[in-house]
């Protein structure tokens, strides 16, 4: 699996935070250890044999069917494979779009800022209304967390 450059297109392309796209790439390595790799599926047939896999409908609950899947999951096993399932969904979309975005990591690496200077300049925008005393905070609040009442 392409990690680095995954966990990049999830933050920059898809506009997960880090820790969103932490839990993903989390998910596709969890599933590449009982599965297989992602990437030789990939070439093999797009991901669409392992995501057949993992649907589990609630009628397959329902009637008490095992999935068809090999990860064990403790706990609700319908949204345990709906999650597994949505990062691999995830993974064939990187995938496919890697001639898009020239999937070269420094390509995505370059957009990354970009992303984050504009989400930030957004957050600026929406200070703007305040008052003069209150503006101080603005630049506090981006550097800190972005929250609009952040006092650190």
């Amino acid at each position: 699996m392409q990690e680095e450059s995954f966990k990049i297109w999830l933050v920059t392309v898809r506009g997960l935070n880090e820790r969103t796209a932490g839990g993903r790439l989390s998910n596709c390595k969890r599933v590449e250890a009982s599965e297989g790799d992602l990437d030789k599926q990939w070439g093999a047939d797009g991901l669409a044999a392992l995501i057949g896999r993992l649907t589990y409908s609630k009628e397959d609950e329902r009637s008490g069917r095992r999935p068809k899947h090999r990860i064990e999951i403790v706990g609700d096993v319908y949204n345990g494979t709906a999650t597994l399932k949505n990062a691999v969904v995830l993974y064939r979309e990187f995938r496919s779009s890697e001639g898009e975005t020239n999937g070269s990591r420094k390509a995505l690496a370059k957009r990354r800022p970009q992303v984050q200077r504009t989400r930030r300049a957004a957050r600026a925008d929406q200070l703007d209304h305040l008052a003069p005393e209150l503006r101080r905070i603005r630049w506090m609040c981006l550097c800190h967390c972005g929250h609009l009442l952040c006092t650190v």
